[in-house]
């Protein structure tokens, strides 16, 4: 039990740009941290005005609001901590080849790192073909049945992958922390 007391909520519609009047409504409360979750052409403009209203407490989010290519600007979330996956978007020593195989092919094709997203898309695309080929020309009913029934441990480029009974996967996260424009896995 962790014993949290949620002091406020504040919501936005997902084309507002000003939220300099729920971050004061919510600095009024004097929380210990703030949980920062917008869209994702949002997340530049929150952080600005949280930093110009002087924002002094923790800030917490997750990896789609930071790792995130609207967030061009990452001094702005100079210390928040967020929950990612458990995903290096480099190559490592020692990880399994076709998640290297991945990262080089799509570095070659974007001149980027592949970010999270497009692995798992990249793998849920592979489960989906292992299904269809194994349950044949059905429809989409049976072969999320298959793959609630069939997908435990898939080892997909993102790591071991299984599904629920609501087609939901399940993978190892992490909490990290922006220090200098870099993401750094808190231990």
């Amino acid at each position: 039990e962790y014993n949290l007391e949620v002091v406020a909520e504040e919501g936005f519609a997902k084309d507002a740009s000003d939220f300099r009047t729920q971050i004061t409504k919510i600095k009024e409360k004097n929380p210990d941290a703030l949980v920062v979750i917008p869209a994702a052409g949002q997340a530049e403009i929150v952080f600005r005005q949280l930093r110009d209203l002087e924002w002094k407490g923790a800030l917490v989010s997750d990896n789609w609001t930071i790792v995130n290519q609207n967030l061009k600007d990452l001094s702005l979330v100079e210390g928040v901590y967020f929950s990612n996956y458990d995903w290096s978007t480099s190559v490592k020593n020692g990880e399994p080849s076709a998640a290297s195989e991945f990262k080089k092919a799509f570095y070659e094709k974007f001149q980027y790192d592949p970010p999270v997203i497009a692995a798992t898309v990249y793998d849920s695309a592979q489960m989906l073909a292992q299904s269809l080929r194994a349950v044949g020309d059905k429809d989409a009913l049976v072969a999320g049945e298959w793959l609630t029934k069939n997908i435990n441990g898939y080892n997909g480029v993102t790591g071991s992958i299984t599904l629920n009974d609501d087609c939901e996967g399940s993978r190892a996260i992490v909490i990290q922390e922006v220090k200098q424009g870099e993401f750094v896995q808190v231990e």
